[in-house]
């Protein structure tokens, strides 16, 4: 399965994972990178939004991603201000929130069970830091007008 990558929410970027290769993460890992230089290029800094609706990553999977995260450099991880993670498996998702507890991420990480928990986090974020994108409250626009043509 592909990646979904979308930055339409610029400095907002939404990462569909799906079911994850190496290939798909290598995919993926390239264009994160150009987001951050795009990040550092403009003076600004991101907000990922990632779900991992998908199953679990295989153990091969996760070493490599690991060794991926390892080459970012400190700026790198400095350059996203907020990572949230959408996991809809309850297990998993309290496994990544105990995880995070002890490595103490660089970058904030919020791990949620859906997009209506990720988007509560992007607008505590905002207010914490004083602002709200124009591009969120768009985005959070579209959202809101989704769910409700969804009801």
């Amino acid at each position: 399965m592909r990646v979904h990558l979308d930055d339409s929410a610029w400095p907002i970027v939404r990462i569909s994972l799906g079911e994850l290769s190496v290939d798909a993460f290598d995919a993926f890992a390239r264009w994160y990178q150009a987001a951050l230089a795009r990040a550092r290029d403009e003076g600004v800094s991101i907000i990922s939004v990632a779900d991992a609706l998908g199953p679990p990553p295989s153990p091969e999977l996760v070493r490599h991603m690991a060794r991926w995260v390892h080459t970012l450099s400190e700026d790198d991880h400095r350059r996203c201000s907020l990572s949230i993670v959408i996991i809809d498996n309850a297990l998993v998702r309290r496994a990544l929130t105990a995880l995070n507890w002890f490595r103490r991420p660089i970058t904030p990480q919020i791990v949620v069970e859906d997009a209506d928990a990720a988007f509560a986090a992007i607008v505590a974020h905002a207010e914490e830091n004083g602002s709200v994108p124009p591009a969120f409250i768009e985005g959070f626009s579209l959202h809101a007008a989704t769910r409700v043509m969804a009801s």
